[in-house]
């Protein structure tokens, strides 16, 4: 095997966060009927899924990824929706939850859980992050998932690969 790492080690540091986000992931498929969109005066974006057949109802704050897919899925132009979010939320939240229950669709809402040890719950999204909400449908290939089908064939490669740059795209980590 080769080293593939850079003068910063990164490589190695990527995949441990790679490895914590998989080890908190979780996904969900939901009516639309039963998530209630919410959001703080300070525009922070929210839902609350709630619970069925023996799983409890779940608290979770919402990435800008989420955020606009919730607005596209909803038929708003994600400009215009981010505006709506930071300047009249209440409002906003409430047209969400009416287009959720008049327009019901079944949705898949992929989560990085918060571990226990970074737990606050005193804050909105007290169980963790939406970072996604997509089609019922939707093929899961996840980070991890491209690592683990490139990787070993970097590492055997004779063409001394050099990791310049990575990143993660969660809106929760960047490496370098």
């Amino acid at each position: 095997m080769h080293n593939i790492e850079n003068e910063n080690g990164t490589l190695m540091g990527l995949m441990k966060i790679v490895n914590d986000l998989d080890k908190r992931k979780e996904d969900y498929i939901a009516d639309t009927r039963q998530v209630n969109f919410t959001v703080s005066d300070e525009g922070k974006a929210g839902i609350v899924l709630e619970g069925q057949g023996g799983v409890p109802t779940k608290v979770f704050a919402v990435n800008d990824v989420a955020s606009g897919q919730i607005a596209t899925s909803a038929g708003l132009d994600t400009r215009t929706a981010r505006r709506l979010q930071k300047d009249y939320p209440r409002p906003y939240a409430k047209l969400i939850n009416e287009i959720h229950e008049n327009e019901p669709k079944k949705k898949m809402i992929r989560v990085h859980n918060y571990s226990s040890s970074d737990l606050n719950p005193h804050t909105f999204g007290q169980d963790g992050v939406v970072r996604a909400v997509v089609s019922e449908k939707f093929k899961t290939f996840d980070n991890i998932n491209l690592l683990q089908s490139t990787l070993p064939q970097l590492m055997e490669s004779n063409a001394g690969w050099k990791v310049v740059n990575g990143d993660v795209t969660t809106n929760d980590y960047t490496y370098s």
